[in-house]
């Protein structure tokens, strides 16, 4: 559940946080004003940070090896039903709800988005639908990029561990790590 989760809070393709994701930032760079603009590169910019984070907890939980001591270890245990029975139908949302219904909330084919929030003034929408393949899939490659370079930091981190220390000892990172530390 994790990874399903992780996958559409980062906005993987056919997965329901792509489709809400991808009309928001379509709808923003559709207005070409500065703020439009300005609103799509923050959303980019927060598709890399998600997926930059997303993946550095699957990394640091499944694929990395344990920090913790053994005792908690021995004693880990499946939840049970009452909890498990909420986080399969969240999964089965999380792939299916947003795959089925973009056409019927999202789009220009949609009766019941156009009708109700789509004025004659207001034509970004027809704009949004009709952009640059390159423009329309640079959140996507901000989302990758995240992705890989939380790989790379994390299999970096984890084959050098004096580095990290020598770093955290360096009179100028000392003081913001002493301040950061366990906050």
């Amino acid at each position: 559940m994790i990874f399903i989760g992780s996958f559409a809070l980062i906005g993987i393709p056919f997965l329901t946080g792509f489709y809400s994701k991808d009309c928001i930032l379509e709808l923003a760079i559709g207005k070409y004003s500065f703020v439009g603009n300005f609103c799509y590169f923050l959303g980019c910019s927060a598709a890399f940070c998600t997926a930059f984070y997303s993946f550095r907890l699957l990394f640091l939980t499944f694929l990395n090896p344990t920090n913790t001591f053994k005792a908690y270890i021995e004693t880990a245990h499946e939840a049970d039903f009452k909890m498990i029975l909420p986080l399969i139908i969240l999964g089965f949302g999380a792939i299916f709800y947003g795959y089925l219904t973009r056409d019927l909330v999202i789009g220009l084919g949609s009766l019941f988005y156009n009708q109700i929030y789509t004025n004659f003034y207001n034509f970004n929408m027809l704009d949004s639908e009709f952009l640059p393949a390159l423009i329309k899939n640079i959140p996507l490659i901000f989302t990758v990029a995240g992705a890989f370079l939380s790989l790379l930091l994390i299999n970096c981190f984890m084959m050098n561990k004096n580095m990290i220390f020598e770093a955290k000892m360096m009179p100028g990172f000392r003081f913001i790590y002493t301040f950061l530390n366990k906050k």
